[in-house]
């Protein structure tokens, strides 16, 4: 957890953003940009112990956009994000399965203090 300029918090995982309620939107060096559901993609990282802080979460990411502009011939190079957004999730892009309840119950209240 980190504080910005004005003493908030910030989350600096997915982890944190989920618990904050903010929407993960990498975005590539192009500026295409897609939402995914926070607490589904917490629970992907989770299933797969990954490491969900933002620094190395870039390396799980790519555009598909950028990929698909590639000649068809030559093989996809993956562009990886350059940066995380965060926003309050009104629809995501992407949804991946949510959590059992009793799965982001524990962690809530792991991290309650």
């Amino acid at each position: 957890m980190r504080y910005n300029k004005d003493g908030y918090h910030e989350p600096s995982s997915i982890k944190e953003a989920a618990l904050f309620c903010y929407a993960v939107v990498p975005v590539c060096k192009c500026g295409h940009r897609c939402s995914f559901d926070p607490w589904g993609l917490w629970y992907h990282f989770e299933r797969y112990r990954w490491d969900g802080r933002f620094s190395a979460a870039k390396a799980r990411f790519w555009c598909r956009v950028c990929a698909s502009r590639k000649k068809s011939t030559a093989p996809k190079k993956r562009v990886r994000p350059i940066r995380f957004d965060l926003e309050r999730p009104q629809k995501p892009d992407i949804c991946l399965p949510t959590p059992p309840d009793h799965e982001w119950r524990r962690v809530v209240s792991r991290t309650r203090c």
